[in-house]
Order: structure tokens, then sequence, then C-alpha cells
């Protein structure tokens, strides 16, 4: 009687240590891929911001022709049209390069999903105080390498972003569920066990 109850309270803590454990934070993921310009990009999911990233850098070009990119972008992914496109802020070009991808030298080593990802400098949708100057971002050291430029003049790459997942993940269950479904199967086998 003594080792039923044991093997019960040992089951449940190991169940209940596996639950605390939590699922695996996968910030960056591989949402989805569409076909533009040709070739077969990955849209790549940020759970931590809530947007997904196109990954396609517009070649170089001046901050309104790659902002109107963006802003007319219309990609159709499983029958559904996504047009709210627009480019990047600064803080999110930071949290891309830095955070999820972890760059923190002076060249883009990292570059997970991404392979239209290049170091080079990005224009931003963000500008700092005057409206004809928009912030650029260096991908290499992007927390040190940005910088307002005048909107006219100078060129730089484009990625663009979307809110939100555009094909949201499959429900998994929570570690807490896991738990409480656990505990029903061994509170269940431990009464069947006493039973007899």
């Amino acid at each position: 009687m003594k080792t039923g109850y044991a093997v019960v309270l040992i089951t449940a803590i190991v169940l209940l240590m596996a639950g605390h454990a939590g699922p695996a934070q996968a910030a960056l993921t591989v949402s989805n891929q569409v076909l533009y310009e040709g070739q077969t990009r990955n849209l790549i999911y940020d759970s931590d911001l809530n947007i997904t990233w196109l990954d396609y850098s517009r070649p170089k070009a001046a901050w309104q022709n790659q902002y109107d990119w963006a802003a007319t972008l219309s990609l159709t992914v499983s029958g559904t049209t996504h047009d709210d496109w627009r480019l990047p802020s600064l803080a999110q070009m930071q949290h891309l390069s830095i955070t999820e991808l972890g760059n923190t030298g002076e060249s883009l080593e990292h570059t997970g999903d991404f392979s239209n990802l290049l170091q080079q400098w990005y224009w931003t949708n963000d500008h700092p105080f005057d409206p004809y100057e928009h912030w650029a971002i260096g991908t290499s050291m992007p927390a040190i390498y940005w910088t307002p430029y005048t909107r006219y003049g100078n060129y730089f790459y484009a990625l663009a972003i979307l809110p939100g997942n555009v094909s949201p993940d499959v429900t998994t269950p929570e570690p807490a569920t896991v738990l409480l479904f656990g505990l029903g199967i061994v509170g269940l086998a431990g009464m069947r066990r006493f039973r007899k």
C-alpha cells in the first residue's frame, strides 16, 4: 500500500516540475511562405512584437520610394490578401538584429531564418525632429549605427513588416493543462490500484 502512495507522489512531483519548466520561447518562427519577385520568400513571425517580417531586402532607394513600396505591398497567402505592410521602426529593427538574432559585434553574424537580410543600411519609418529626415540603421552594430538621413539623396535598403501573424500558430496545450491531465491520469491509476 505504501509503495503505491510513493509512486503516485513521485509521479506528481515529476509532473509538477515538468509543468513549471514551461515551453521553449521561440520568438522568431517561419509562419508561412509567399511568392514575391519570382522567388519563394519566408514570412517570419516575431511573437515578442506581434509582427511578421517579409524576408526580402528591397534594393537601395530613397526613403519615399521605400515607404511607398511597403505601403502598397499586397501579398496573398493561403487565399488571404495582406496589404497592411509598412517600414519597420528603429526599435523594431534593433529588436530584430540584437534581441532576436543576437548580433552584437561589428558584422551581421546571425541571420536566423532570414536568407535575404544583408549587412547594410536600412530605412525605418521613424523620423527624429525634422519631417524631411528619417532614421536609417546599419545591421552591423545596430545599437550604435543609426543616424538621421534626409529623405532625398540617400539610398538605403528596406524591409517590410505586417502587424500580426499571417498564419496563426496551431494551439498547443500549456504546461498547466498538461499537468492537470497528467495528475488526473495518475489519480485514476492510483484509485484503480487502491481498489484492488
